[in-house]
């Protein structure tokens, strides 16, 4: 993510809000605009479409407590493409930390091969789903790609740049774009690979925020994605997950390759037979 501007800091505790507010705004003021936005404010009211909502904000650092992640205010937020639930009890710490991450434009994350899960039984926990398509570009350096991201017909478009640093790590430069602007991008796509379409529902789970993608041409399975701050960190995911692999260092399950896949062809699929 690039020429973060916008960063929308979030929470119940309006006191403690406040408090990062003063804090973040003398320490990264001349990079970042910090925005409060509280659970009594006017900017948030139940007739929103949450797409258009979040598009005023390249960030949302949500401070809460982790054991309390069903706080009703949540649901604004989870489905944010740059969701971050922050821990109220070393706050400063940690979103110091994810400054950095954005600072440099770096993106690692672990990815894993799942059974294709129950999704209601995953509604008990904070989640959102929105549609996905995303088109690769002709492109002489890293992964060029467009992609549409909404729910109920509303959308937003954005263009991204990922170079690779390892099969888990990579620059990652993202920026917003306008739909004339996805289009015109359009004329740029590679012959060589095909639309990804996908549909991902977002989930917060012990304050870790996954990415599960299901395709159409999968039934019986699915992929789970986690950005995460650094290669030590714990993962924990939801019980009603089944893993058949970690695919984090597998170029295969990278959606750049996948959409080179002819799935009605067998000799190209059959890689994937489990």
């Amino acid at each position: 993510m690039s020429d973060i501007t916008q960063i929308a800091l979030t929470g119940s505790d309006k006191m403690q809000i406040e408090k990062m507010f003063l804090i973040l705004n003398k320490q990264y003021g001349d990079k970042f605009c910090f925005i409060p936005v509280y659970s009594s404010s006017d900017q948030i009211n139940s007739n929103i479409n949450l797409i258009d909502f979040w598009a005023n904000y390249d960030a949302v650092f949500y401070i809460g407590k982790i054991e309390n992640q069903t706080e009703t205010f949540l649901d604004y937020w989870v489905g944010h493409p740059h969701f971050r639930f922050i821990d109220s009890k070393n706050a400063l710490n940690n979103i110091e930390r994810e400054i950095n991450c954005i600072s440099e434009n770096i993106e690692l994350e672990k990815k894993y091969l799942i059974k294709m899960p129950n999704i209601s039984a995953l509604s008990k926990y904070k989640i959102f789903k929105t549609d996905i398509e995303q088109v690769y570009l002709i492109s002489d350096t890293g992964s060029h790609r467009i992609r549409k991201r909404g729910a109920n017909g509303v959308f937003q478009c954005f263009e991204t740049l990922k170079i690779r640093i390892n099969n888990e790590k990579c620059f990652e430069y993202e920026n917003i774009i306008t739909e004339p602007q996805y289009n015109e991008l359009l004329k740029l796509a590679d012959p060589s690979k095909n639309k990804i379409v996908k549909n991902r529902y977002c989930i917060l789970y012990k304050s870790q925020y996954f990415e599960l993608d299901t395709f159409p041409f999968w039934s019986d399975r699915a992929l789970i994605e986690l950005e995460i701050p650094n290669e030590d960190t714990q993962i924990l995911l939801p019980p009603e997950i089944s893993v058949i692999k970690d695919v984090s260092n597998d170029k295969m399950y990278k959606n750049n390759f996948l959409s080179t896949i002819d799935w009605n062809n067998y000799e190209d699929c059959k890689a994937y037979i489990l």
